[in-house]
């Protein structure tokens, strides 16, 4: 059973509760990266994408869609039940106990994102400027980072 990350690409509930209860399965043993996720989801018994999933960017695009997809309604569902919360990072998604209280409400619009499918049908120049805005983003917060590591005051560009 794969999922499919081309323009044909069925979603059935058989599926995405494999997809679901395969990450959960992951992430119950440590603390993973998105990347290590998929090269897991890769791999036997699981195989949910192909070794061709992250070639190009749009599979990409959607292999990382469908994983964060299934975070963000681990993450409802848990937090729902109080059976679990989770840390939805790309380099780092941590499960935690119930009791466990996660401020990040930063992610609240990368939620409503993932958990609308009508956003998997981007198309590739939507994709291409995503990953643009991401980079900007990251290099935008890096410098903040920097910045305050180093005790400096930031500067304004004129």
């Amino acid at each position: 059973m794969k999922l499919s990350t081309n323009k044909d690409y069925q979603i059935d509930a058989s599926t995405l509760e494999f997809l679901d209860a395969s990450i959960f399965e992951i992430i119950s043993k440590g603390v993973t990266s998105e990347y290590d996720l998929i090269k897991t989801l890769q791999a036997e018994p699981y195989q949910l994408f192909s070794s061709k999933s992250l070639s190009k960017t749009l599979t990409l695009f959607h292999t990382h869609f469908f994983v964060f997809n299934s975070l963000f309604r681990l993450k409802q569902q848990g937090e729902a039940t109080g059976e679990f919360s989770l840390h939805i990072e790309a380099s780092a998604i941590k499960l935690y106990p119930e009791n466990t209280k996660i401020n990040d409400s930063r992610h609240e619009n990368l939620a409503k994102y993932y958990l609308d499918w009508k956003n998997i049908e981007a198309s590739q120049e939507q994709v291409e400027l995503l990953i643009s805005s991401f980079w900007d983003e990251y290099e935008r917060y890096n410098n903040i980072v920097t910045i305050n590591a180093n005790n400096e005051t930031p500067k304004k560009h004129l």
